[in-house]
């Protein structure tokens, strides 16, 4: 029993087989997974019954046999039910209260104790083709199809309350004082049609798609599927960001260590201090760090202009020198001091 835990989002459970399972009254949006359940043993008071309630979506696509009082759906908000692998229902099958529940697909569902649906108002489609036996059979709501088309006994009482569109034509001429034992009553549509009409989905296993007959991932509804698709993308994003994260982290020291060696730090024989990119360089002649790679000169041509460059300070000396004054020291006795050019 999984009950009363509101912070409950997603339950998934591995087991096979179970005595009883009550999945009910958790968080508001639970989502209840089960992907190997098979058998269900049930037992023979009404505590025993296995029931699923107040979910957003279910997965049973295993499911194939369940005993005991009652197997029920109730008070979901479930858009669709489909239990792609059931095969018998040693109870009473019960669809109530589910106010969003719009489709019941029971392709495999052979034989039911019980069968009852009602107080599903947006229920319109129910399809149990492959059913043969039932006990009894009690549907209401607002169906527009309902289809049992392989059933031949109803051992109680068969009811069958739609909407006025619905054929009853069909149940007429097939069940009424032929395969139900007790009472039969059909509300809606008692007019034969132009066209006689068809099952939507196979009426023998044997016909069934590949897909629902081994099973795979049938049987989780839609809600189901769009959030376990939602956690995946989400938790392959969180994966990628970590991913990025961890290769910018790694490259970082790389690229601070080669910032290091190709931009370091100058100190000039001025006052004060440059670090970094200086612009000018020594003499003007702007350093790598202040010209774009495009514009950068070729080797020969950085050899020449330094060669200049030599010869330019050597030039500058030279002129210095020849403008300078010169002093000479006169013999002792001679104060003045001469200033000779060079």
């Amino acid at each position: 029993m999984v009950d009363n835990n509101k912070e409950l989002s997603l339950l998934d459970v591995a087991a096979v087989t179970v005595k009883r399972l009550n999945v009910y009254d958790n968080g508001r949006e639970t989502t209840a997974v089960f992907p190997r359940l098979a058998t269900v043993l049930g037992g023979e008071s009404w505590e025993q019954s296995t029931g699923f309630s107040n979910l957003i979506s279910l997965g049973l696509p295993q499911l194939r046999e369940v005993h005991g009082q009652e197997l029920y759906f109730s008070n979901n908000i479930l858009p669709e039910l489909h239990l792609p692998r059931l095969e018998s229902v040693n109870a009473t099958l019960t669809v109530h209260n589910n106010s969003v529940l719009t489709d019941l697909t029971l392709p495999r569902l052979s034989d039911v104790r019980r069968l009852s649906v009602k107080y599903n108002p947006r229920l319109l489609n129910l399809t149990a083709n492959v059913l043969a036996r039932a006990g009894a059979v009690d549907l209401a709501g607002n169906f527009t199809n309902v289809e049992l088309f392989s059933l031949v006994d109803v051992a109680g009482d068969f009811r069958l309350v739609g909407a006025p569109s619905m054929d009853c034509s069909w149940f007429d001429d097939h069940f009424f004082q032929k395969i139900v034992k007790g009472s039969y009553q059909c509300t809606g549509n008692h007019t034969r049609p132009d066209v006689p009409r068809r099952p939507s989905t196979a009426t023998d296993v044997a016909q069934l798609p590949r897909d629902v007959d081994a099973g795979g991932s049938g049987g989780l509804g839609t809600a189901a599927k769009a959030g376990i698709g939602v956690g995946a993308t989400l938790g392959g994003i969180a994966l990628l960001s970590a991913g990025a994260f961890l290769v910018w982290a790694r490259a970082r020291p790389l690229e601070t260590a080669s910032q290091g060696h190709e931009a370091p730090t100058h100190k000039g024989e001025l006052d004060g201090e440059m670090t970094g990119g200086v612009a000018g360089g020594a003499g003007g002649v702007p350093t790598d760090l202040d010209v774009p790679d495009d514009e950068k000169p070729s080797p020969g041509l950085a050899s020449a202009a330094a060669e200049l460059e030599v010869q330019h300070r050597d030039a500058a000396a030279a002129r210095e020198l020849a403008g300078a004054p010169a002093r000479a020291e006169l013999p002792a006795g001679g104060a003045a001091t001469a200033e000779l050019p060079a």
